[in-house]
């Protein structure tokens, strides 16, 4: 009996090594994805909305945290949506989840976003409870915060990455004491939201290294102009495939999206400008503005 018990102890040792290994060499694998080779890629983030009733300085702090992260990155360029009320759609229109503004979507095409980001800082649900063992009860307040994030792939205009993150944190009603009910919900929130953000900056880094880079032909004429330059990290002989769309299908608003993009040939790049560069066509006829490009080396 006690050779079959250390046997069992074993198998379940080694099974427990090897999920912990599993998991530590996917966090390190992501932290490492190569990303050489590859160009910069640019990002718009646009403001959290706030359904949580937090207030506009505490939303905006919360979505300065988001762009700071991201900025720290050595593959993103990050930018802030343009302040520009025409592009958002109102809060109390909205449902369950993210609609996206399609003119907000355009705006970041236009300025050569690869992603969008865009969120909500969902209401933040208060329960009271009691924790611990008789005699060291004690009656405490429980904060969950979330928040809903999508990352948007302008070219395609189909979503990369969706994640709804919450985190619980309690107080005491003690340590509550008089503090107004407003201001404890901004302190725990400020308390649960950091980790969230890290998390989903790390996701969209990683999310992101793995889809191609796509630009976009801007004019056709002795040369071919693409929206990509030194500000992303694009060099004299460096190659792109032009794209244009396949068989589409229609969506539930009518609009039509294709399902894949063939090309149509090559171009290589001969003179580099800060945000675009000149090409000449080294394969392939029937080039135009507005196509796509895809970076191949």
């Amino acid at each position: 009996m006690k050779k079959i018990s250390r046997n069992k102890f074993f198998v379940v040792l080694i099974l427990g090594l090897f999920i912990c290994s599993c998991g530590i060499t996917n966090k390190i694998t992501r932290k490492i994805r190569p990303w050489e080779g590859m160009l910069k890629k640019k990002i718009m983030v646009n403001p959290l909305l706030d359904q949580a009733g937090i207030g506009p300085q505490s939303a905006q702090a919360i979505t300065d945290q988001l762009l700071d992260l991201l900025a720290a990155s050595d593959h993103l360029i990050v930018s802030k949506a343009p302040p520009d009320k025409d592009l958002q759609l109102d809060p109390k229109s909205l449902g369950f989840g993210i609609v996206i503004s399609p003119k907000l979507i355009q705006r970041a095409k236009a300025m050569g976003m690869s992603g969008l980001i865009t969120g909500v800082i969902n209401p933040v649900e208060i329960t009271e409870k009691t924790k611990g063992i008789w005699p060291f009860k004690k009656v405490v307040k429980n904060f969950e915060g979330s928040l809903y994030l999508n990352l948007l792939d302008t070219a395609s205009e189909t979503l990369l990455l969706t994640k709804v993150l919450s985190k619980n944190i309690s107080v005491s009603i003690e340590e509550a004491g008089n503090v107004e009910a407003h201001e404890l919900k901004i302190r725990a929130l400020e308390k649960i939201f950091p980790k969230l953000i890290k998390d989903f900056a790390e996701e969209v880094e990683y999310t992101l290294a793995k889809e191609p880079w796509i630009g976009q032909v801007l004019s056709v004429g002795q040369y071919v102009v693409i929206n990509a330059g030194k500000d992303v990290g694009v060099r004299r002989g460096h190659r792109f495939a032009v794209l244009v769309p396949g068989q589409k299908v229609a969506s539930l608003d009518k609009r039509k999206f294709p399902i894949y993009w063939k090309k149509i040939g090559e171009v290589e790049v001969v003179k580099v400008e800060e945000n675009q560069a000149l090409a000449k066509p080294i394969k392939g006829k029937g080039f135009a503005p507005g196509q796509l490009i895809e970076f191949i080396d």
